[in-house]
């Protein structure tokens, strides 16, 4: 099994977030991988937008798709992600925190 971190920004009505979470899958992930599951609903899927390998942590690194809504507050975006996810203020250290 591979370990991965899985990221995504969120930007709300009301201001930015990271979500977070930790996840195995049974091959090396890449670039426009499509997951199932990741959300509190079982559609649509998400999909990779950026994967990296990281030498010291021994983990992948993958981002999905930003997610932007002028009409959607940070909470309602984070709802639909629902439970699993981590919250993080947007760092550029967030690669070296697991």
């Amino acid at each position: 099994m591979y370990p991965v971190a899985v990221h995504v920004l969120l930007q709300g009505k009301d201001g930015i977030a990271i979500l977070s979470r930790s996840l195995e899958l049974p091959f090396p992930p890449s670039p426009g991988l499509e997951l199932e599951g990741l959300t509190s609903r079982p559609e649509p899927t998400e999909t990779l937008q950026r994967v990296i390998w990281s030498l010291a942590q021994h983990r992948f690194y993958a981002e999905l798709e930003d997610w932007r809504s002028d009409e959607e507050t940070i909470t309602e975006m984070m709802d639909y992600f629902g439970p699993g996810w981590e919250t993080h203020e947007p760092s550029l250290s967030l690669l070296h925190e697991e």
